[in-house]
């Protein structure tokens, strides 16, 4: 039984626009591919355009830190040189968990605030005697004060008596934080906040003041996505063209058509299965297993040759050798 004109066109036509479809997918994401790897390499060598130097700029308005795009290697030596015995416990959980620094950021703000009312205390001391039994010349007075928020606590015990005052400060922060990225680029910002809190009764906090930026370093190193790399065990989609010569003289060229899964590579080889039509010269279905050969995974295109095993369609099962042009689809 042979298929029709009509009928091969309705198999193959849409197997073909698939086929397109992928090539044209794979050759645009490569594309883009190339596109961010070269902007990463100019803006890494710090040929920017003035709106990217204002994007890296100190803005103490903002609260946006100066900005530098680095090597991951001069990232790291940055970071081991600030580190102290402090660091420690640290280095050891990093190493751990196998992490590698990927920004640094050092920022100074300043606080400046007006605290009006709180709770005063001023009382005299009762002092014994001097051995002659006369009384002190100045009687001691202390004095005490707290903020309405209990953050500043002053004592001291004689008001006559400098170097004995204590101040006790206890405060809260919080700390806000944002980085920010380019969309079509590797430049990065980071926005710093801090504001003074304090804890009301119902367990939220208010904010008190904000802090202005001062001064901010922010290092950083966002490389580009990889380039298409394949790892051994992985499950690919192929769209498969595979022929061969004909069984008999007469007999037109094996056509088949079909899908199949990469689950193997090992450099430009790759083992994959699927399943095949054969649209000529009579219909026939059946499983293959190919050997690809792919030069390059850049290429979406790569050559299989195995076998293939009609089980539908033919009155003999028979091995029938095949090779195919492979489609690799994303």
């Amino acid at each position: 039984m042979s298929l029709s004109l009509h009928t091969k066109l309705l198999i193959g036509l849409p197997l073909a626009g698939v086929g397109a479809a992928a090539f044209w997918l794979h050759h645009h994401r490569l594309g883009e591919l190339d596109r961010a790897h070269r902007e990463y390499a100019r803006q890494l060598e710090g040929r920017l355009t003035e709106k990217e130097r204002q994007l890296e700029a100190l803005n103490t308005r903002l609260g946006t830190a100066q900005s530098q795009l680095e090597r991951q290697s001069d990232l790291e030596n940055q970071y081991k040189a600030q580190l102290t015995e402090k660091d420690a416990a640290f280095e050891s959980f990093r190493k751990q968990h196998d992490l590698v620094v990927r920004s640094m950021s050092d920022s100074l703000s300043s606080l400046h605030e007006q605290v009006h009312g709180g709770r005063e205390q001023v009382r005299v001391v009762e002092t014994p005697p001097t051995p002659g039994g006369t009384a002190p010349a100045q009687p001691v007075i202390s004095y005490e004060y707290v903020d309405p928020n209990g953050r500043f606590h002053l004592s001291d015990p004689n008001i006559w008596k400098e170097g004995d005052e204590l101040l006790e400060i206890q405060q809260l922060f919080r700390m806000r934080g944002q980085v920010f990225q380019q969309k079509d680029g590797a430049l990065q910002t980071e926005r710093v906040q801090l504001f003074e809190v304090v804890k009301k009764e119902d367990g939220s906090y208010q904010e008190l003041a904000e802090a202005s930026l001062v001064d901010s370093h922010f290092s950083y190193n966002t490389p580009p996505p990889p380039a298409p790399s394949e790892q051994p065990w992985a499950v690919k989609p192929l769209l498969t063209l595979g022929a061969w010569l004909p069984r008999q003289r007469d007999e037109s060229l094996p056509v088949r058509l079909g899908a199949a899964a990469q689950v193997l590579r090992l450099g430009p080889f790759g083992l994959a299965a699927g399943l095949s039509y054969e649209i000529a010269p009579e219909p026939a279905l059946g499983p293959d297993v190919l050997v690809t050969f792919r030069p390059s995974p850049r290429l979406n295109v790569s050559v299989g040759a195995g076998v293939h095993l009609p089980l539908w369609g033919r009155d003999q099962l028979q091995f029938a050798p095949t090779v195919n042009a492979c489609f690799h689809l994303y």
